[in-house]
Parts: C-alpha cells; structure tokens; sequence
C-alpha cells in the first residue's frame, strides 16, 4: 500500500543504561561476491569487527542480493550493467562483527528479482538483522540507550 510502512524493532544489550545516548557505526556499501567462501566472507569483513562490534548498532547498505533464483537474473539493457549476488554466508558475518540493520535499498536490490529479495529477507531475518528500505517504506527501529532509532533507506 503506497504511503505505508512497517517497523521492526530489537533491544541491544550492549549499551544497557537509559543515559540518552548510543554509539552507532555507520558503513558504506557491503559487497562480499558469492565465490568467496564461508571463511572468505569472514576474513572479508574482519577488518570492520573491532569497529562495529563497539557500537550499540551498526548500519551498512547491503549492496546486493543474498541468493535467489538464477532463472530470476534481472536482464541488462546496456553493456554497462553489472548484476551483483552477495555470499551466501554475509548476513551471518554482518551479525558476528554487530550489523544491527542493513538498507536495502540500491540499485543492486533487485538484480535477482523477487526470489533475491525473498531469499535476502530470509537470509537476514535468520541472521537477526533489520533491513530498511524496501519500496513498501520499510522502517528498522531498534532501541538503545533508552531511545528508539530509526533506520531508514532511500534509492532512486
């Protein structure tokens, strides 16, 4: 429904006291390509754990689709197109270094049509992290030093 949205909410126990304040990590783009492995996908993003893994939450954008159906492949129109399909294993990853939230909304979100985002849903909510941004005005809300805070992502 236009206008609409939804919101999902998790407490954070790192930052257990209602002082007002939360230590939030904010990252770029996230691209682990698909052929790197369990252990590769770890290694890939180990340089981001001290960081996040100190943050109430830490949000990135999740550039790319966790999977999907390859018959699914969205189809390029120029020779400049590229299609990107994350690891498999980067939602466990993002929780491990302390991803809260991810925004999903990119160009990349749905190279795998709706079996990509379906299976990146999935991937995610596994995982227990939030995404933000998906074309229904999907809203992350998570709270931490007695605040709520909301995540929100935006594409054109």
């Amino acid at each position: 429904m236009p206008g609409s949205s939804y919101c999902q909410s998790v407490e954070l126990t790192s930052n257990p006291q209602s002082d007002g304040r939360a230590v939030i990590a904010f990252g770029g783009d996230v691209m682990v390509p698909a052929n790197v492995g369990k252990v590769g996908t770890s290694d890939f993003l180990s340089g981001l754990a001290d960081t996040f893994s100190h943050a109430d939450a830490a949000f990135v954008n999740l550039e790319g689709p966790i999977g999907g159906d390859p018959a699914d492949i969205k189809k390029c129109k120029t020779e400049d197109c590229h299609i990107l399909g994350q690891s498999p294993w980067i939602a466990q990853s993002l929780a491990r270094i302390g991803v809260k939230v991810v925004s999903v909304a990119n160009n990349h979100a749905g190279d795998m049509r709706k079996s990509g985002i379906a299976s990146t849903d999935a991937a995610l909510a596994k995982a227990g992290i939030r995404a933000a941004g998906r074309i229904n005005g999907q809203i992350a809300v998570l709270e931490a030093g007695g605040m709520r805070i909301a995540f929100l992502g935006f594409a054109r």
